[in-house]
């Protein structure tokens, strides 16, 4: 596999392993659009994007290296609360609690160690930004994670 495809399967391979246990909660993790995602019948729904990236020069390696962008989306009906729909502190339940989580999930590996690097995958330097949709009873939480892949020679993407 190649170094996109290592990083991709390593963020897929956390967030999977998860659902049987932190994320237990999550119905459903895909790839795909978060159009498609906002159609789905049972929440929550956590969707994968790869959103491209930059390949860059690494230097003094002579080498290059991927700026690779995954957008993680998290569909979650609102809660049935006349004061706080996005979150309770009572029961730890709700997007933002559901959200730390994923965020929590993706700083370790799939055994449970905090591991930056997605196994070897990238540099442990990476930035999340996000942003918070309302669409009727749904939050949609909406993140982009744009990490740095390990350096590779011109020609050698793929091994």
């Amino acid at each position: 596999m190649g170094n996109k495809v290592n990083f991709l399967a390593e963020v897929d391979a956390r967030l999977r392993a998860a659902q049987l246990t932190t994320l237990s909660d999550i119905k459903r993790i895909r790839w795909g659009s978060e159009e498609e995602s906002r159609g789905q019948k049972d929440f929550p729904v956590l969707t994968l994007t790869w959103e491209g990236g930059n390949e860059e020069p690494d230097y003094p390696n002579k080498q290059n290296r991927d700026d690779i962008r995954v957008k993680i989306i998290l569909h979650h009906k609102k809660l049935a609360s006349q004061t706080n729909d996005l979150f309770d502190t009572s029961t730890s339940k709700g997007a933002v609690y559901l959200f730390e989580k994923v965020l929590d999930v993706l700083d370790k590996k799939t055994d449970g160690v905090v591991d930056n690097t997605f196994n070897a995958t990238a540099d442990f330097l990476r930035v999340i930004s996000y942003d918070v949709n309302q669409y009727n009873e749904l939050y949609e939480i909406v993140a982009v994670m744009t990490a740095k892949t390990k350096s590779f020679a011109a020609g050698g993407r793929s091994s």
